[in-house]
């Protein structure tokens, strides 16, 4: 793996699932990679390996996956190791198919993660109810004083920004 190279954009690729995996398995080997972009590919379930990629990024800080098919299975992955993650602070992953068990994987990893300073969860079909949990989260955790998460059209209060500024 490349050991200087600090910011990797594969933005519009055309990276399907099995170049999601190599990339995966090469990010897994060791990096000093702290931005990588990957929007509008079609990760969908590779999602898996990249959640488990993320383990060795212990440089990573900014992590894109906006418009790259990402369902539930796939954002529980990257939750599960964004759980433990030290180094990212800015994760996008807007307008992707997870929904209600995806969200609430995600608000797990939120009690957990200290480290986490932007979120953006536009455009996925979550429940206004996930959504109040992933709130109830950020509640929670005293450490993620200046947590930005955005919901398009929040049909939950709790998730309205003005009042998660009240709430944090």
């Amino acid at each position: 793996a490349n050991k200087t190279l600090k910011s990797l954009n594969l933005q519009k690729n055309r990276i399907g699932p099995a170049g999601c995996s190599l990339l995966a398995e090469m990010l897994t080997k060791g990096s000093k990679l702290e931005t990588l972009i990957l929007d509008s590919n079609n990760v969908g379930k590779s999602a898996v390996s990249l959640g488990k990629a993320l383990v060795p990024l212990r440089h990573l800080k900014t992590f894109s996956l906006n418009s790259c098919k990402i369902n539930d299975i796939g954002c529980e992955s990257i939750a599960k190791e964004l759980a433990n993650n030290r180094s990212i602070t800015n994760l996008s992953l807007e307008n992707n198919t997870f929904a209600d068990l995806g969200g609430k994987a995600l608000s797990q990893a939120l009690m957990a993660n200290i480290y986490l300073e932007r979120l953006s969860l536009l455009r996925n079909p979550i429940p206004k109810e996930v959504q109040a949990e992933i709130a109830l989260s950020l509640k929670k955790n005293a450490n993620l004083e200046g947590m930005d998460v955005i919901f398009e059209k929040a049909t939950c209060p709790l998730m309205q920004k003005k009042y998660l500024h009240h709430i944090l």
